[in-house]
């Protein structure tokens, strides 16, 4: 009878030096007790979460679970973690998820995905087609996330769990991956504008695909490059892309094409406002952009309106 209580530990012990895993047979070999109680506790210990199993041909191979428990892994990653039951049902969520979120924990637990109303980078359509299509294996998807304050990325991975009595369940991990993304946009950016420059000769605009490329990273804006004469101390527009309505407002206001035709005094002090920055920015006032030569300034801030938007200068 003791054998027999001991049983389960000595199957694990079994299995701990034998990572590939052993067939029912092999475990029953190696501690010398019949199929039929090496298997009735390998069924217990599977239910348990103690024991994987996988199917090989027609035999099956039990292993031992590889866990990490759940408090160490919930305190000390970074990551966003979110732990649902087989209905979808928050289980458990850790504190840095419910920062980015700020919601608290009883906002969220024993409520669906849907009932917390939890933001499109958990809820989407995306990401629950990963979860609801998860089954044994782990599944890895990239996840955008649209925010007022800009586009974000994300990581999911969604990992099959087994609770401790036994239930199925899906562990989501979700980690930002905004900046790498960002990175290799602008490094395939700066790649390809790099080939064109090379390729450029003499009839080519290079103000114009300055400007064209600018508004790609920024539609919806206007996109204004110039060059400044620091020895006649003026700002001449070189070329403006943008929307063509606000293009066309502000011809209308100023009487003249603004490409290569505007051009502004501008002191020393207004030069470095103007280049200081290293990457894009919101522009000051249109009617303070140029230099306040085009009145009125009421003028200046309907053609703003018609750009939906601040300009960009370059």
């Amino acid at each position: 009878m003791q054998e027999e209580h001991d049983l389960p530990n000595r199957i694990l012990r079994a299995l701990r030096f034998r990572p590939k895993g052993m067939t029912i047979t092999e475990v029953a070999k190696q501690l010398g007790v019949t199929r039929n109680s090496v298997s009735k506790h390998l069924e217990i210990l599977q239910v348990a979460g103690k024991v994987d199993v996988r199917q090989i041909g027609n035999a099956k191979l039990y292993s031992l679970a590889q866990r990490v428990p759940i408090s160490a892994f919930l305190c000390f990653t970074k990551n966003l973690i979110i732990i649902l039951d087989a209905d979808q049902r928050i289980v458990q969520v850790n504190d840095q998820c419910l920062r980015h979120l700020l919601r608290s924990k009883d906002d969220l637990i024993g409520r669906t995905i849907q009932e917390a109303a939890l933001p499109p980078v958990v809820s989407s359509p995306e990401a629950l087609a990963v979860i609801e299509g998860l089954e044994r294996e782990q599944v890895v998807a990239d996840i955008r996330y649209a925010r007022d304050d800009g586009e974000f990325f994300y990581q999911m991975q969604a990992i099959p769990t087994t609770f401790e009595d036994g239930e199925k369940g899906c562990t989501l991990v979700l980690e930002d991956i905004t900046e790498r993304k960002r990175y290799v946009s602008d490094m395939e950016f700066l790649a390809r504008t790099g080939r064109d420059f090379r390729d450029m000769d003499v009839t080519d605009d290079i103000y114009q695909y300055v400007a064209q490329e600018l508004y790609t990273l920024a539609p919806g804006f206007l996109v204004w490059v110039g060059i400044i004469d620091e020895s006649d101390q003026i700002l001449i527009l070189k070329s403006v892309v943008g929307n063509p309505v606000a293009i066309a407002v502000t011809e209308q206001f100023v009487g003249m094409k603004v490409e290569g035709g505007m051009a502004f005094p501008i002191t020393k002090a207004d030069t470095a406002e103007l280049i200081r920055h290293l990457k894009l920015v919101k522009g000051p006032p249109l009617y303070r952009l140029m230099h306040m030569e085009i009145p009125p300034e009421e003028s200046c801030q309907q053609v703003e309106e018609a750009a939906g938007g601040a300009s960009t200068p370059t």
